[in-house]
C-alpha cells in the first residue's frame, strides 16, 4: 500500500511540474466535458443536477498566479479553476467537473490542453484520476473526472484534490500551472 500511494504521488509531482501531455488525448468541443466514460455535455451536467441523479456535494474555485507578466505585451498571468464535485449515489460516484478560464474580462487566453489528475483521499482511501484533454484554441477548458469506489461512505467526509498545467495561446510562457483543494462530504 505504502509504495502504490509513493508511486501516486510521484506521478503526481510529474504530471503537475512537467508538461506532459497523454497519448491518449481527445479532442473536445465548446460543450464537451471528457470523462471516463464518455464526452459529458455541459446541459447533461446540469440536467443530472436538475434531476437529482448527481448531488452537489462541494463547489470551489481558487486564483492562481501562474506567471507574472513583464513584458508590454497583453497576456495571461493568472488562470481561475472552478470545481463542482457532484456524487451519483446509484453507481457510488464522485464526479468533479472542472473549468480553467481568466477572471480579468480583457485577457483573452486560448486554452489548448490540460494534463494533471484528481486525487480523492479520506478514510483509508486514496484514489486519483488522470487528466488529459485538448482542444482547438479556446477562451474557456472544460473537463470531468469520475471516481467510482465501493469505500465512500455516507456522511463521511473526503479531499478532493484538482491539479496540473495548461497550455494555450496568450498565456505568459505558453503554460501554467492549476491547482485547488476542496473537502467534499457525502450525503
Amino acid at each position: 500500500m505504502k509504495r502504490k500511494v509513493l508511486l501516486v504521488c510521484i506521478l503526481m509531482f510529474v504530471l503537475v511540474f512537467g508538461n506532459i501531455v497523454f497519448a491518449n488525448e481527445s479532442t473536445i468541443d465548446d460543450n464537451s466535458i471528457q470523462s471516463a466514460d464518455g464526452n459529458i455535455t455541459e446541459e447533461e451536467w446540469k440536467s443530472m443536477v436538475d434531476s437529482g441523479q448527481i448531488q452537489i456535494i462541494a463547489s470551489d474555485s481558487q486564483l492562481l498566479d501562474v506567471y507574472v507578466n513583464q513584458n508590454v505585451e497583453r497576456a495571461v498571468s493568472q488562470i481561475r479553476i472552478n470545481v463542482n464535485v457532484g456524487y451519483e449515489s446509484a453507481t457510488n460516484s464522485m464526479i468533479i467537473y472542472s473549468n480553467l478560464y481568466s477572471p480579468n474580462p480583457f485577457d483573452n487566453p486560448q486554452f489548448t490542453s490540460a494534463s494533471g489528475g484528481v486525487t480523492v483521499t479520506g478514510r483509508n482511501l486514496f484514489a486519483s484520476d488522470p487528466i488529459a484533454v485538448s482542444q482547438s484554441p479556446k477562451r474557456t477548458l472544460s473537463f470531468s473526472n469520475r471516481i467510482q469506489d465501493s469505500r465512500f461512505k455516507s456522511g463521511e467526509s473526503y479531499t478532493v484534490q484538482v491539479g496540473g498545467r495548461a497550455t494555450g495561446y496568450n498565456i505568459v510562457g505558453g503554460s501554467g500551472g492549476f491547482s485547488i483543494t476542496t473537502s467534499a462530504r457525502i450525503p
